[in-house]
Parts: structure tokens; C-alpha cells; sequence
């Protein structure tokens, strides 16, 4: 769903080889599972999606984070449930000309 929906700039996807050189603004993404599954009403929690923010300024790594928060909040594909977006704080400059700004999802699995 993201990489058929996400044009805004380039997937950073985990575990696979990514360079950044050249490039100005992505999103990477990892998921977090979690070892206890809490099962209320037909569900299982089966953890965290993060979706890394990068850009060149701060306003734009809030932008990214923003729309992708509106883009992938409340969705349902493939029975898998998408939290809404949580913004962790602001952005951090990470010194090498980028500033890095996280967005969670719980994720849920239908059973």
C-alpha cells in the first residue's frame, strides 16, 4: 500500500540496500513486532510500524511526517488495521545536513 501510494519522495525499506546520496528528502520504514500478543475483541496486536522522516529542514521532515501520517491513518489492507499516526517530538538534526523526524502506527491483525 505505501509504495503504491507514497509519491512524495523515495522508500527507504528495511533490510534492504539504500543509498542516500543524491537525495534530499525520503521516508524509511521498520517494523517492530512485539512478543505478547493482546487480544481484545477479534484482534491480536502485532506491533509497531515506524516511518523515519528525513529531509534537509525541519519544516519539510514535519510535511513528510504529516502526509504520511494522513496517508497510511485509520487504513485497512489485507485485514492488517493501521493505527493513526503518532508524531514523536520534533525533528533532530542529525548534523550530516538532514533532520529526522519519527511517525508510529500500531498495527492490528484481523483473525
Amino acid at each position: 500500500y505505501l509504495q503504491t501510494n507514497w509519491t512524495q519522495t523515495t522508500i527507504q525499506f528495511e533490510g534492504v540496500p539504500f543509498s542516500y546520496s543524491g537525495l534530499t528528502k525520503w521516508i524509511s520504514t521498520k517494523y517492530v513486532g512485539v512478543s505478547n500478543e493482546a487480544f481484545i475483541q477479534g484482534q491480536a496486536t502485532n506491533g509497531q510500524f515506524q516511518i523515519f522522516c528525513y529531509a534537509q529542514n525541519s519544516p519539510l521532515c514535519h510535511k513528510l511526517a504529516d502526509d504520511v501520517s494522513t496517508l497510511l491513518s485509520c487504513k485497512i489492507v489485507d485485514f492488517v488495521e493501521v493505527s493513526i499516526g503518532q508524531v514523536q517530538g520534533s525533528s533532530l538534526n542529525l548534523d550530516n545536513g538532514f533532520f529526522e523526524l519519527l511517525v508510529t502506527f500500531e498495527v492490528n491483525q484481523y483473525l
